[in-house]
């Protein structure tokens, strides 16, 4: 099992490594590539939406 957390449970203030993609969905591991979130980028929680 994989005990690595996704970016819905990160909470401000988290650092997080990038180590690849666990979704089915193409188009949304699409987009998070266009913003750089490739494997390796270290990425910190600044804010959260208010509705999550």
């Amino acid at each position: 099992m994989n005990n690595e957390p996704k970016f819905s449970e990160l909470k401000k203030g988290d650092k997080a490594e990038i180590i690849g993609y666990n979704t089915g969905d193409s188009q949304y591991k699409s987009k998070l590539l266009s913003m750089g979130l490739v494997r390796g980028v270290v990425l910190q929680v600044l804010q959260v939406a208010p509705l999550g």
